[in-house]
């Protein structure tokens, strides 16, 4: 598949014509996206980001009590929220669930 205009020879043609693509691609959407929030306006309905007069559907129900957000707040208040102690625990955990020896995340 070729991306250059016919006769272009240019080294930084393909680059070019692609940005292009992508510059009128991007465009079409935000005029989409106008057109739609236009037309949710003329029928009364609420803006992007307002739940206006919808109903909430919620997905479920949280189970989480006050253990599971004190633990939270321990693992945050210890600075190491994406390694640390309690990640290593829970990685342990996973690998016996797994019956594996390593494993990687």
């Amino acid at each position: 598949m070729s991306i250059t205009t016919a006769g272009d020879t240019t080294a930084g043609a393909p680059a070019l014509d692609v940005q292009i693509a992508v510059d009128q691609t991007t465009a079409a959407v935000r005029a989409a996206a106008i057109r739609l929030a236009a037309a949710q306006a003329r029928a009364g309905a609420p803006a992007a980001g307002e739940t206006g007069s919808l109903p909430r559907i919620n997905v479920m129900k949280p189970w989480l009590g006050t253990e599971e957000a004190e633990a939270v707040a321990e693992v945050i208040a210890s600075g190491w929220v994406a390694q640390g102690r309690e990640a290593s625990r829970v990685d342990g955990v996973a690998l016996m669930a797994l019956g594996v020896a390593m494993a990687a995340a």
